[in-house]
């Protein structure tokens, strides 16, 4: 009457088991319906962890975007930029003044009023 061999599996770095046996005391036929078990139960492991990474990988920012149109993506980006320049309190740039005085020469025919007008009509244009 034979035994079982002692069976060691260890996993390896690449997640594969690795079965090793101790071929003292071997029966072909138990051996091979243990091989069968080990190796049913690791396809199994095996799915469920490549389950969970499609699970991970389908929650992560970039897949969601990647969904996006074009110009959403965009939007999408911009947003992000602004959350970043909030957040690593981005210096704010000095005023320019260049513009001052530009509209002097229209200083006799227009009011303040009119000239604060006539400039937001061509700054929309």
């Amino acid at each position: 009457m034979s035994t079982l061999p002692t069976i060691y599996s260890v996993t390896n770095a690449n997640g594969e088991i690795v079965i090793r046996l101790n071929r003292s005391a071997f029966d072909s036929e138990k051996v091979s319906a243990i091989l069968n078990l080990l190796t049913l139960e690791a396809g199994k492991e095996k799915a469920k962890r490549n389950k969970q990474k499609r699970a991970a990988h389908a929650n992560t920012l970039e897949h969601l975007v990647g969904k996006l149109p074009t110009d959403l993506k965009k939007e999408v980006h911009d947003f992000v930029q602004i959350l970043v320049e909030k957040r690593t309190g981005r210096k704010q740039q000095k005023l320019r003044l260049s513009w001052a005085g530009k509209l002097s020469e229209f200083q006799d025919k227009f009011s303040a009023i009119e000239l604060q007008k006539k400039a937001l009509e061509w700054w929309g244009e």
